[in-house]
């Protein structure tokens, strides 16, 4: 049995009601295999997270340096070989060969802002790219947002119009 602090556990049964609020008021929101394989690295992230550092893990040492353009690099292209899919900090950081704490540094001097910023801002432009490309007497806003990982629709909506200066609504229903 692995003891999880409270904060952790509150999170992943936040990430997991989430889920089921979004079952439950749009069933079909789960029908293709992009939103399943999505929401089980989510969630699988998420499981991570929350044991994270409660699990024994030892790390090799004298571990050899990698060049900052050379983490990006490799990040980008694994980022750029999967424009569809939900990707997170973990993934990125385990194709480069680097702890997460590296890559955060890499993207702080190479883009001037973290991996989990990146990830947000492409996920945005992301779900905009596929509103746009939407029907919508055919797709919701919450089809879309949930295809590409996301949980939190309130938010997401904020973020969206903060960025995009209109809701995803808005953008789905082509309203300029």
């Amino acid at each position: 049995m692995i003891r999880v602090p409270l904060n952790g556990a509150v999170r992943f049964r936040s990430a997991v009601e989430n889920l089921g609020l979004i079952f439950q008021r749009q069933p079909g929101t789960f029908d293709t295999s992009a939103a399943i394989k999505t929401t089980a690295r989510k969630l699988a992230e998420t499981v991570r997270e929350v044991l994270r550092g409660h699990l024994d893990v030892t790390r090799s040492p004298g571990r050899h340096a990698v060049p900052r353009r050379q983490i990006i690099r490799m990040a980008m292209d694994f980022v750029d070989q999967r424009a569809d899919e939900y990707l997170g900090v973990k993934q990125l950081a385990t194709v480069a060969g680097i702890s997460e704490r590296t890559l955060r540094t890499a993207f702080q001097e190479y883009f001037g802002v973290g991996p989990v910023r990146y990830l947000k801002l492409r996920t945005l432009h992301q779900v905009r790219r596929a509103l746009k490309a939407a029907d919508p007497s055919m797709t919701t806003v919450t089809e879309m947002a949930t295809r590409f990982g996301v949980w939190e629709f309130g938010r997401f909506a904020r973020d969206y119009r903060l960025l995009f200066g209109e809701y995803p609504s808005e953008t789905l229903r082509h309203l300029r």
